[in-house]
């Protein structure tokens, strides 16, 4: 594998998982 691609990888699932808690954070100040 390219050591690019892998690293794009990485960066949009720790993305994802940084967008997910943002938006758990925000549905608890909601409540």
């Amino acid at each position: 594998m390219d050591s690019l691609l892998i690293r794009e990888k990485l960066q949009g699932a720790l993305g994802s998982i940084a967008h997910n808690k943002s938006e758990d954070a925000l549905a608890l100040i909601r409540l």
